[in-house]
């Protein structure tokens, strides 16, 4: 039995900074004492490599180690409003 399809929805919220979306993920900056980048990982963004990848995706923030390094969303983020 086909399942019906369901009304698309349009889901909005607000952020800061690219580290509380929910696209973003952190990955630890090689050679840092506790620093992470943070790399953007909707998918439009994928290059080459498959999605587990976080190389293949644009890091927004890079070396972050205090709130202080934290930079504002890019303007060329795919869902900006």
């Amino acid at each position: 039995m086909a399942r019906e399809r369901f009304e698309k929805v349009k889901i909005a919220f607000e952020i800061e900074t690219c580290k509380e979306c929910p696209f973003v993920r952190r990955v630890y900056t090689v050679g840092a004492g506790c620093a992470d980048d943070f790399h953007c990982c909707f998918p439009h963004h994928q290059k080459e490599g498959g999605l587990n990848n976080t190389r293949t995706f644009p890091i927004v923030m890079h070396y972050v180690e205090y709130s202080s390094d934290e930079n504002p969303v890019p303007e060329w983020c795919k869902i900006r409003v």
